[in-house]
């Protein structure tokens, strides 16, 4: 996963929630930023039971913004044809 766009979904203006897929097939949901922290070497993810969940960074497979339709993890934009 390239790194400024987890960065991007974090830092971004409005913020809106965003979903983390692990590489082992579990999903976090990130409703606010400073539930969130990423270092070099681990990210931080603060659950709403307040229990943390360390990852390490290449675990992170992909992420999924709510409400961007065609958003891919990997920070590209499907293309949509336009009407005809």
């Amino acid at each position: 996963m390239n790194w400024n766009v987890l960065r991007d979904a974090l830092w971004q203006q409005p913020f809106e929630p965003f979903t983390v897929h692990l590489a082992d097939g579990r999903k976090e949901l990130v409703k606010h930023p400073e539930s969130m922290a990423i270092g070099p070497r681990v990210v931080v993810i603060v659950r709403e039971d307040n229990s943390v969940l360390k990852v390490e960074p290449l675990m992170i497979v992909s992420l999924e913004q709510k409400g961007q339709a065609g958003k891919r993890g990997d920070g590209a934009s499907r293309k949509r044809r336009p009407p005809a």
